[in-house]
């Protein structure tokens, strides 16, 4: 057969019965049962890899497609052992076009590698669907046929004055050597440094208090330090004309450089009121100057000392946690924060938090790079494009004495129990910036992070609004019942109806497919990453769950709050398929029930789902469609406007909520379903495995709500 010539997807030919993994299972069987599909063979390779080879037939294709893509077209799709990607899909046919939208670029031209999916796997493998899977690739052929797959609408005077200031830079590792530089005309900055990069030999002093006499004084030589004394009034030139006279002095080829840390007071007997501190800039280097004194008499040395030249820097506070914290009316909140994501948003909370010197330690877990598209809304300047975000924030605060920062350029979701010991022992808050759910739903639900709070941030894809998700101290309202939550309000509160309404998109230069960007003010962001980072620290000082919303009004900059209420849950275990289903919804159902009299009534539930942790949730629950069928013992629901529903449903919550399954009411008596009810479950359960995605059955009785569900 000609299409084993693909070295990317060979293997040896199987039963279908013989598959073993799971996902290649679920797309194999509901394969099967689709009569457009036609299965040709299955194979596995030397990896453990396994591959199904199927023909797409009655293929919507025009008569004069855009692009000539046939009625019926051979794939490929290959599962991994691993299962850490979407299974790949390859067009088989030998002149299958090259170069089209959504084509992922390879090192080889054939068989043409298709990308069905612009979601990431982590995120899209918690509701993976073999049905949705193959209808994406049926939907890649069809549209862009047409040419309409990339969708059109797709950042007291100082005693000493002086024309130069200078901070000290690693201020931590202080030691007898520096490098001292000139960054402009009258700026410059001292380095503690090693010996072999150092420009001067630094030998720093406290002076005795000294009374101010209202004005600054310019010393020109060393003479003129004649006013100073230090250790209980030795005077500072002895002290420096000591120096010169140790035999060690003959071996410093570096210039002297004395730091001296200066307190005035206003009159004999009062405290000092300033502090200030000032380097002693000599020219000469030490060496030279010993050598002098060892050549001339004491008293010709003094004379040629005290009239050597030097300059007087005057010196800001070294750049410090301690001195961002104080500069912003701040105290230490936190010994430890983790960020995930240092993206647009994410960037700019960290950089928040460290200029607000908050938190002891900050560690930032990041595993992108800065890219050219990125630098109009991030806090990165240019300089650090195509490196790493994490290591590039990290280098931009280094400077900052006191603040650890730690970076780590690796998915959190691959993280060993290294990784993770290193980004989250002994944190009091971890901050999910990330926009992704996967990572999310890991925090919620993952124990391994230890016992930090959580809390997820993220904007709407517009850029206008910002949600803000935020566990209680105790964690019983977890970020995945949260987000829930927070579905459930895009669903029935009109305010937020267009709250994840999709923005424009400009393309970026990029081997993805993904790779487009949204379009967002970098105003927005500022404005609503300042509100993101006010809040996150003042509710930790509660103990208290939050979910709420910002929106900036681009009339007027005004932005409005939108607290979403708390929500609790009913946790139904059903043979280790945790079903959680919100209150609301359970209240709802027993008003329908009461308000039903003695006929049996129902509805529809919505809601999400993870598989691989065998959870569902359930958020929503439409009522019983006008053409839905009442009796004392029995209900048959309509279907009248259930599509419309969904589609709306689809677009408030961007395709996270789906259909599930339903409920029904037992007028009265116990929930206990009848013959027809476990025939019901089986009938649709089966069903939906078949598309594979879960099923939920719930009856309310006088003894409460009975659940049964399959995943």
């Amino acid at each position: 057969m000609a299409l084993k010539g693909y070295d990317i997807i060979k293997g040896k030919e199987i039963r279908g019965s013989r598959l073993r993994l799971p996902r290649a299972i679920a797309i194999h069987r509901t394969a099967q049962f689709d009569s457009d599909i036609k299965i040709k063979e299955c194979r596995i390779n030397s990896k453990g890899d396994e591959i199904i080879i199927m023909s797409f037939r009655a293929l919507s294709i025009p008569d004069e497609p855009v692009f000539p893509i046939l009625k019926e077209e051979d794939v490929a799709i290959k599962c991994t052992k691993e299962d850490l990607i979407l299974p790949s899909v390859f067009a088989l046919r030998k002149d299958f076009p090259v170069g089209l939208p959504h084509s992922n670029a390879m090192p080889y031209a054939h068989p043409v590698s298709l990308c069905v999916s612009d979601v990431p796997f982590s995120d899209y493998r918690l509701q993976f669907s073999a049905y949705d899977f193959l209808q994406s690739i049926r939907r890649w052929f069809d549209l862009n046929s047409i040419g309409e797959l990339h969708e059109p609408d797709r950042p007291l005077e100082v005693f000493y004055g002086s024309h130069i200031v200078a901070t000290i830079k690693n201020f931590q590792n202080c030691g007898c050597f520096g490098r001292f530089h000139a960054i402009s005309k009258n700026t410059a900055i001292l380095e503690y440094t090693e010996r072999k990069s150092a420009t001067h030999y630094i030998f720093p002093f406290k002076a005795d208090e000294i009374l101010s006499n209202g004005m600054a004084e310019i010393p020109e030589i060393i003479g003129d330090l004649n006013r100073i004394t230090v250790c209980k009034g030795n005077p500072l030139l002895n002290v420096i004309e000591s120096l010169f006279y140790n035999h060690q002095a003959l071996k410093i080829d570096l210039p002297l450089f004395l730091p001296v840390l200066i307190s005035q007071k206003r009159a004999i007997g009062l405290d000092a009121e300033s502090s200030e501190l000032f380097f002693i800039v000599f020219k000469k280097k030490i060496c030279d100057i010993a050598l002098q004194a060892k050549k001339q008499s004491h008293d010709s040395f003094q004379k040629w000392l005290y009239s050597q030249q030097i300059d007087i820097v005057m010196t800001l506070p070294p750049v410090s946690r301690e001195l961002n914290a104080s500069s912003n009316g701040l105290g230490n909140l936190f010994k430890k924060v983790s960020f995930i994501g240092a993206g647009t948003l994410g960037g700019n909370i960290i950089d928040h938090f460290i200029r607000q010197g908050v938190s002891e330690k900050i560690v930032i877990i990041d595993d992108d790079s800065l890219l050219p598209h990125n630098i109009a809304r991030h806090v990165l300047s240019p300089e650090y494009v195509m490196q790493s975000k994490a290591k590039a924030l990290k280098d931009v605060y280094r400077s900052i004495e006191y603040q650890k920062v730690d970076s780590i350029d690796k998915d959190v979701l691959l993280f060993n129990n290294n990784d993770k010991q290193r980004a989250f022992e002994n944190a009091d808050l971890i901050i999910d910036a990330s926009t992704s759910i996967a990572v999310e739903r890991n925090l919620a639900l993952d124990n391994s992070y230890g016992d930090a709070r959580r809390s997820s941030v993220f904007l709407n894809p517009k850029g206008t609004e910002l949600a803000l998700l935020y566990e209680d101290t105790e964690r019983k309202y977890r970020l995945d019942l949260l987000e829930m939550t927070y579905y459930r309000m895009l669903i029935v509160d009109e305010r937020l109806n267009d709250h994840l309404s999709v923005s424009e998109k400009q393309r970026t230069n990029s081997f993805s497919c993904r790779a487009e960007s949204s379009i967002i003010d970098y105003d927005n962001v500022g404005l609503l990453a300042s509100i993101a980072s006010q809040q996150l620290k003042k509710l930790y000082a509660s103990n208290d769950a939050k979910i709420a919303i910002w929106r900036i009004s681009a009339g007027n900059s005004v932005v409005d709050y939108i607290n979403i209420p708390l929500s609790d849950w009913q946790l139904f275990d059903i043979n280790g398929v945790k079903v959680y289903i919100i209150n609301d919804v359970i209240s709802i159902m027993k008003e329908q029930r009461l308000s039903s009299g003695t006929l049996e009534t129902g509805g529809v539930f919505f809601g999400c789902y993870d598989k691989d942790r065998q959870i569902i949730y359930v958020l929503h629950s439409h009522p019983a469609p006008i053409d839905s069928k009442h009796g004392p013992t029995s209900f048959v629901r309509g279907c009248n406007g259930l599509k419309e529903v969904q589609d709306s449903i689809n677009l408030k919550t961007y395709y996270q909520v789906r259909y599930l399954g339903e409920w029904h009411s037992h007028p009265s008596g116990s929930n206990t379903p009848s013959t027809l009810d476990k025939k019901q479950f089986d009938e649709m359960s089966t069903d939906h495995l078949l598309q594979n995605i879960p099923f939920v059955q719930a009856i309310i009785g006088d003894n409460g709500v009975y659940v049964n569900a399959l995943i």
